[in-house]
C-alpha cells in the first residue's frame, strides 16, 4: 500500500529524509516537520500491518502446508515401527498351568535344599541380588579365581558339583 507522500516502504521515506541535516542547520521548523512525516510514515506502516493495535502480539500465519513437520514425520515412522515389531510377535504357551505349578514347585524345592545346605558347595552361587544353581558341572569365575578377568572361567573338577 502506497502512503500518502508517493513512498512505497518506509525504509525508502527514512531515506531520503535529511533530519539530521536541517538540525544541524539549526532549522527547527524543518526539524518538526520532519519528525511529523516520520510519525505519519508509520502510522501509514502500522495501518498496513497484518495485526490491528498498536502493541498487539504479532500473529503467525497458521501452517497452510499440507506437509507433515519433521516431529510428526518421526512419531508417524516410529509408530509404524511398532506396528511391524508387534506384528511379528507370536507368543505360544509352552507349558500348561498344571505344568507350569509343577515347574515351580520342584524349583521351590531346589530353593528349599540349597538354605538347608544340602547341596556340594560349589553346586550354589549366591550374590546379593540372586542365586545360581550348577547341577551337572559348575564354573568358576570372579571373586573364585586367583587370576581374575575375562576368559579365566575354568570348570570344577567332577564330583564338586551335585548330579542333575
Amino acid at each position: 500500500m502506497a502512503a500518502a507522500s508517493g513512498y512505497t516502504d518506509l525504509r525508502e521515506k527514512l531515506k531520503s529524509m535529511t533530519s539530521r541535516d536541517n538540525y544541524k542547520a539549526g532549522s527547527r521548523e524543518a526539524a518538526a516537520a520532519a519528525a511529523a512525516a516520520v510519525a505519519a510514515a508509520a502510522a501509514a506502516a502500522a495501518a498496513a500491518e497484518p495485526y490491528a493495535a498498536p502493541g498487539a502480539k504479532r500473529k503467525y500465519p497458521e501452517d497452510s502446508d499440507p506437509e507433515r513437520s519433521d516431529f510428526e514425520e518421526q512419531q508417524l515412522q516410529k509408530e509404524e515401527e511398532a506396528r511391524k515389531v508387534k506384528s511379528g510377535i507370536r507368543q505360544m504357551r509352552l507349558f500348561s498351568q498344571d505344568e507350569c505349578a509343577k515347574i515351580e514347585a520342584r524349583i521351590d524345592e531346589v530353593v528349599s535344599r540349597a538354605e538347608k545346605g544340602l547341596y556340594n558347595e560349589h553346586t550354589v552361587d549366591r550374590a546379593p541380588l540372586r542365586n545360581k544353581y550348577f547341577f551337572g558341572e559348575g564354573y568358576t569365575y570372579g571373586a573364585q579365581l586367583q587370576k581374575r578377568g575375562p576368559g579365566q572361567e575354568r570348570l570344577y573338577p567332577p564330583g564338586d558339583v551335585d548330579e542333575i
